[in-house]
């Protein structure tokens, strides 16, 4: 309905659960690509932390790309917030219940990609 088009940031790292099929993924994202093909490009960040919720979002990403929707999937927010060109805090929906997302619950650091 906007007349200028926007990107996107979604955060799938809280998911514990999907209830998701191939099928469903597929149906949505050509959806997405018939009501983009006349409109500029934009670009779609993905927080996807956990692999099989990357997964769908892989596929998501394959369907759309002939079109005007650049998807990316990402482990980490601030590859997120750069890919996208905005500060880190522009992707935290709640600074002050943010998890570090460089540390595993043990306190270990996570080895970047």
């Amino acid at each position: 309905m906007l007349k200028e088009p926007f990107n996107r940031f979604s955060d799938t790292s809280a998911i514990d659960r999907v209830e998701l099929n191939y099928q469903y993924v597929i149906q949505i994202s050509l959806c997405r690509v018939l009501s983009y093909a006349d409109r500029l490009p934009v670009k779609s960040a993905i927080l996807a932390t956990d692999p099989t919720v990357g997964h769908y979002f892989q596929l998501h990403a394959i369907i759309t790309q002939e079109s005007p929707i650049n998807v990316r999937i990402f482990q980490r927010r601030k590859d997120a917030a750069k890919w996208l060109n905005v500060a880190l805090e522009r992707l935290i929906e709640n600074p002050a219940r943010a998890i570090d997302e460089n540390a595993k619950p043990n306190g270990s650091a996570i080895n970047d990609r």
